[in-house]
């Protein structure tokens, strides 16, 4: 279960890091 959670978080930051590069392609 642990392993599960850590893959979700790693997953969200991946996504996250995705979004800041687009916000920052915006500017």
């Amino acid at each position: 279960m642990l392993q599960e959670w850590q893959r979700n978080v790693e997953e969200s930051l991946q996504f996250f890091s995705f979004l800041s590069s687009i916000f920052k392609e915006k500017k």
